[in-house]
């Protein structure tokens, strides 16, 4: 197996681990071990760790130790008020292109998996399509640059999703305002989705905050 490949296969899982919340916050990450584990050298390893450091899931100091980001109350709402500017602004985007069909199709349609997949009580799944149903409004907005700023909070929120989505009893109200956003999509309303979309951003932080007994000073 070529070196790209094992080095994509190494970031992959050890990313969806720390995603996942299998790898907690704050872990040490053992090179060695994870060389041993994916049976490469530690050259690939190495490489997926700067990657996921790029990524901001990881932390590499002076002494070569690694270990997991953790998620504190700065980290979270520095995060969510990043993504709060990106998908204002993206949303108000979208909306200013005449033919939006497409994108309005791609967002009913994951809404419907996520209702299927809440009812399977499937969180991983619902998390990945909360996600991809923001990525989508990202993506139709045809912005390279709003995409590259997004792809560095991505994981980041995928994160937060996740340990949000795994205290939850119930999943229905994670549906909440994504049908209500698509419909002010269809309508061209950009005040109205600008502030679902605060909104929704703003709830989802202050979830993860009243949830997660997350106690730093900021």
């Amino acid at each position: 197996m070529e070196k790209n490949t094992l080095r994509k296969n190494a970031i992959e899982i050890i990313k969806l681990e720390i995603i996942r919340g299998v790898i907690e916050p704050l872990a040490e990450i053992n090179q060695v071990e994870l060389a041993k584990r994916f049976e490469i050298s530690r050259g690939p390893i190495r490489e997926a760790l700067s990657q996921l450091s790029a990524e901001g899931l990881v932390e590499l100091n002076a002494y070569k130790k690694v270990t997991v980001t953790d998620i504190t109350r700065t980290y979270v709402l520095d995060l969510y008020s990043t993504r709060n500017i990106i998908e204002c602004f993206a949303i108000k985007k979208l909306i200013s292109y005449k033919n939006n069909q497409n994108i309005i199709s791609q967002l009913n349609y994951i809404v419907d998996q996520m209702r299927e997949a809440i009812i399977i009580k499937d969180k991983n799944e619902v998390a990945e399509l909360d996600l991809k149903f923001h990525r989508a409004i990202i993506i139709g907005t045809k912005n390279k640059f709003l995409n590259q700023c997004w792809n560095l909070l991505e994981s980041g929120v995928l994160r937060c999703m996740h340990r949000r989505y795994r205290i939850y009893d119930s999943l229905d109200e994670i549906i909440g305002n994504h049908p209500i956003i698509i419909k002010t999509i269809e309508d061209k309303d950009i005040t109205r989705a600008e502030a679902l979309i605060a909104l929704h951003v703003s709830d989802a932080s202050e979830k993860i905050l009243t949830l997660w007994d997350i106690n730093e000073q900021i």
